[in-house]
């Protein structure tokens, strides 16, 4: 998998992933936590929407991380993707995190 994007969560921060079109029915979404500092405590949860949505909605799928690893999701045949997807980054700790988002790997059920 090759580095979609590269992002630092500022300490005691929230931001969020640039929006990535569906690509597929299914997917395996991966995140490599960098860097994150001896008390680090990220939170990870993924938001979707469709064009004509106000607003993103949780996918229900959320990990936390408290130190330099791959954090992988995969959504189920119950919860298919909206139209859009992105990561919504929670920094509960003191000191930035480093982290890159991944390039999905999307199929379709058969």
């Amino acid at each position: 998998m090759s580095v979609l994007h590269e992002l630092t969560v500022p300490s005691d921060g929230v931001c969020y992933s640039p929006a990535i079109s569906r690509g597929g029915d299914r997917a395996i979404l991966a995140f490599q936590v960098v860097d994150i500092g001896s008390s680090g405590d990220l939170t990870i949860a993924l938001e979707h929407k469709n064009s004509e949505d106000v607003a993103y909605g949780s996918v229900g799928a959320s990990a936390t991380s408290s130190t330099a690893e791959v954090v992988a999701f995969q959504n189920s045949n119950s919860q298919l993707f909206k139209e859009m997807i992105r990561a919504k980054y929670t920094n509960g700790s003191g000191a930035d995190v480093v982290l890159e988002m991944l390039t999905p790997s999307w199929f379709d059920d058969q």
